[in-house]
């Protein structure tokens, strides 16, 4: 099937917003998983031997738009 290159050039512009997206979606989820595996290591080690870890600077994702800012 022809596109004109206008649409074709549209088609393509929305896949990519699109992927970007997805990317921006994909890479928040990481963060908070980072994060949360960071707390749950933090806990089993003070369950374990009493004394909190040491994690250097441990907090939250910070948010920009409603995303998270990449440190």
């Amino acid at each position: 099937m022809y596109m004109p290159n206008s649409a074709r050039i549209a088609f393509l512009q929305g896949e990519r917003k699109g992927q970007e997206n997805l990317k921006k979606d994909l890479v928040r989820r990481i963060k908070m998983l980072e994060y949360a595996l960071k707390q749950e290591r933090a806990k089993y080690h003070k369950l374990k031997y009493g004394t909190d870890l040491n994690q250097g600077e441990m907090k939250a994702p910070a948010f920009d738009m409603g995303m998270f800012v990449l440190n």
